[in-house]
């Protein structure tokens, strides 16, 4: 019992001096969970980016296959002398590669003369058809017309592989 009394005794004497070591301890204590908080909070974050890009890179992926695949339905419709079917999917198309403009990637000047290189030609390919659905003894030549289209449908294959492989994780647009 003496001893209890005799420690009791030298903590109220050294009581200021192990307050501050305690409360220092605690400090760097607080400091240091603080700062693995905020470091699990910048990765959680950080794989939330990754995430959304990887999402948005499936989309933009899979809007451009829709249109690669849209363009070679234009291409057997013209084929087939199927103008409406050949119309309705070129504007479609016409709206599809609007909505890349805006995605990462396609906001470059180049992308963007490219995108509307296409839309210009699908616009005038879709008045041409009108005009043959219109006035039936007008004449749609086909051959041109499907060379451009495959054209365009390797360029969309390329921003594909583009998107798919070498953009990667990367935000350069």
């Amino acid at each position: 019992m003496e001893s209890l009394k005799n420690i009791w005794l030298w903590i109220q004497g050294n009581s200021s001096g192990l307050s501050i070591l305690l409360s220092l301890a605690g400090f760097a204590l607080l400091w240091y969970q603080t700062r693995k908080a905020r470091t699990a909070a910048e990765s959680a974050r950080l794989a939330t980016d990754r995430a959304i890009r990887s999402i948005s890179d499936t989309d933009t992926i899979s809007d451009l296959a829709t249109i690669k695949a849209g363009m070679k339905r234009v291409q057997v419709a013209l084929h087939g002398a199927r103008y409406e079917t050949a119309l309705l999917q070129s504007q479609s198309l016409r709206e599809t590669l609007n909505q890349l403009r805006s995605r990462r990637g396609f906001r470059t000047d180049e992308r963007t003369t490219q995108i509307q290189s296409m839309v210009a030609y699908l616009k005038k390919l879709q008045d041409l058809l009108e005009r043959k659905l219109e006035e039936p003894e007008s004449r749609v030549v086909v051959r041109p017309a499907n060379n451009k289209l495959s054209d365009y449908t390797a360029e969309v294959s390329a921003w594909m592989e583009e998107v798919r492989f070498l953009r990667g994780g990367s935000d350069d647009d």
